[in-house]
């Protein structure tokens, strides 16, 4: 018995999904956030909530501060990510498997909730389908499905859930819909906020009052979250997260005060802030319109869209840095529910139009354009084995390529205790963070124990072979190898690590160890690329 079209297109999206994630783990392209994520949560099934030395080394202290990492550091503090506990239970049994699992799971259900918040509209199943279609194939999904793991990838799913409920006049599953999106993280109620504006500017009766109730709460929660809560556990939602993202609009040695005093700053300086909403105009013009392209740009003629996407794409546009304007990051999904959910309402106005061949067309070629935009980006080298990083010059990490760096770091990694305390590559940080002690290499590899003693670490785990494909393309690369051999060097030459094993581009180090000559010779090629004179 076939599945209804609607599951058979959310199963082609999820089994599309889940084959690259898996692919992304086993080939070691996956990296720091999935490595972040699953120490948290890995930590949390310990029974020690929140903490992650991985989060740690982006703290404030230690960014700002020059301190050493601290274990016992509570990942809370800067991004307050309730809702991910819930995926706690899943570490255990599935082990890194487990986040993936969950990403591409939540946003596939989020495409079958807006195909439901469709139909509840009263619209024709070919269009509720072509919508579901678009969401699929949109740049503004297909990206954060293939990154790495985060926090955000319940907004869809939560987010058509609340509009549903606001149009319904559902009391509990309206609160429910806006305490979740509230618990994915702080800044994510700017989501509920634009949704319960937008209620209480079209909704009557009923339905504004308990979108007013959705509002309120965001404001409410929010406040507290950054201006109360978070503090309490570290500074590092002011002094790094909200002032490094807002940095223009406060004064020289200042730091942002929680989300209500960062308002305050902004509104205060009203040039700046209209310099700011326009500027980039290029990228900003893109991240307005490629989360509407898949739609035929439609979204710009609702009303309904505009207003549920105004508060998120306002912090998006007010904010600096390379993450707030990106269109493939998962900060993009801010924009999904309003964008989709105010295009599901202007469908319900406009039925007629479905009807007229040419505009489907135009919708097919649309959304059959997001997805090449998509897939030919090559997101976060998701794609490597079959789409080249770069054409003139030539790069690529090949299927070949992939599985062998994997044999040689599976083989590497096999050889670290359960127990011990890592410094790694960020390439092997997945691999190896259900465990109390895990650094970022070559920026740390040493830490704060719970007695704030420096500590180093036992084992330091390094695949320069990751890097090779990319030299010729990419600076980034070349400084990062150039990075790993001086710190390797260095740490081998003082005697502090002698080098454990050495094999086909995976080097291990074990602290106070000796080094044979054939491992020297071995880790001094596999940290050379002598085309480049490395």
């Amino acid at each position: 018995m076939l599945l209804p079209q609607p599951l058979r297109v959310a199963t082609v999206f999820f089994v599309f999904g889940i084959a690259l994630q898996l692919w992304r783990l086993e080939g070691f392209s996956a990296s720091y956030d999935q490595g972040l994520f699953l120490q948290e949560l890995w930590s949390g099934s310990q029974g020690r909530w929140f903490e992650s030395t991985l989060s740690a080394e982006l703290s404030a202290a230690v960014k700002l501060g020059g301190e050493l990492p601290q274990l016992g550091y509570l990942h809370a503090s800067q991004h307050l990510n309730l809702l991910s506990q819930l995926w706690i239970p899943l570490i255990p049994m599935l082990g890194i498997y487990a986040l993936p699992l969950v990403q591409v799971a939540l946003l596939t259900a989020g495409g079958l909730m807006l195909f439901q918040l469709a139909r509840s509209e009263g619209l024709a199943s070919p269009i509720a389908l072509r919508l579901l279609i678009a969401y699929y194939c949109s740049i503004t999904v297909l990206g954060p499905l293939l990154e790495n793991f985060h926090d955000l990838c319940p907004v869809p799913l939560l987010g058509f859930a609340l509009i549903w409920a606001l149009r319904q006049g559902r009391l509990w599953p309206a609160l429910c819909a806006a305490l979740f999106i509230t618990f994915v993280r702080g800044d994510a109620g700017i989501v509920s906020f634009g949704i319960g504006l937008w209620g209480l500017l079209r909704l009557q009766g009923k339905k504004r009052l308990l979108a007013a109730l959705v509002l309120i709460w965001s404001v409410i929660y929010v406040a507290l979250a950054t201006a109360w809560l978070q503090p309490l556990l570290g500074a590092d939602v002011n002094q790094r997260f909200l002032s490094e993202k807002f940095g223009q609009y406060l004064s020289p040695g200042s730091e942002a005060s929680g989300t209500l005093g960062l308002l305050a700053a902004l509104l205060k300086q009203p040039q700046l802030l209209l310099l700011e909403l326009v500027s980039p105009p290029v990228r900003s013009l893109e991240y307005l319109l490629a989360p509407m392209l898949p739609l035929a740009l439609l979204p710009l003629l609702s009303l309904d869209a505009w207003l549920l996407i105004a508060a998120p794409l306002f912090m998006a546009l007010a904010a600096k840095g390379f993450s707030a304007l990106a269109t493939s990051l998962r900060y993009v999904l801010y924009l999904a529910p309003g964008v989709f959910g105010g295009a599901v309402l202007w469908w319900r106005s406009h039925p007629e139009l479905f009807g007229r061949k040419w505009f489907r067309q135009l919708w097919t070629a649309a959304i059959s354009l997001s997805l090449l935009l998509a897939l030919s980006s090559n997101p976060h080298r998701s794609l490597s084995a079959l789409i080249p990083d770069s054409i003139k010059p030539w790069a690529q990490a090949g299927i070949q390529e992939q599985w062998a760096r994997r044999e040689a770091a599976l083989t590497a990694l096999a050889l670290i205790p359960a127990d011990a305390t890592v410094a790694a590559h960020t390439p092997l940080l997945p691999r190896l963070a259900m465990r109390p002690v895990l650094l970022r290499y070559p920026y740390h590899s040493d830490f704060l124990n719970r007695q704030g003693n420096k500590t180093a670490v036992d084992w330091i785990a390094l695949l320069p072979r990751y890097h090779r494909p990319f030299l010729a393309a990419f600076p980034e690369d070349r400084d990062q190898l150039l990075v790993l051999r001086a710190r390797t060097m260095q740490l081998i030459d003082a005697g502090a690590y002698g080098v454990r094993h050495c094999a086909e581009g995976a080097l291990l180090l074990k602290r106070g160890a000796p080094s044979s000559a054939q491992n020297l010779a071995c880790a001094h090629e596999a940290l050379a690329a002598p085309n480049l004179n490395l």
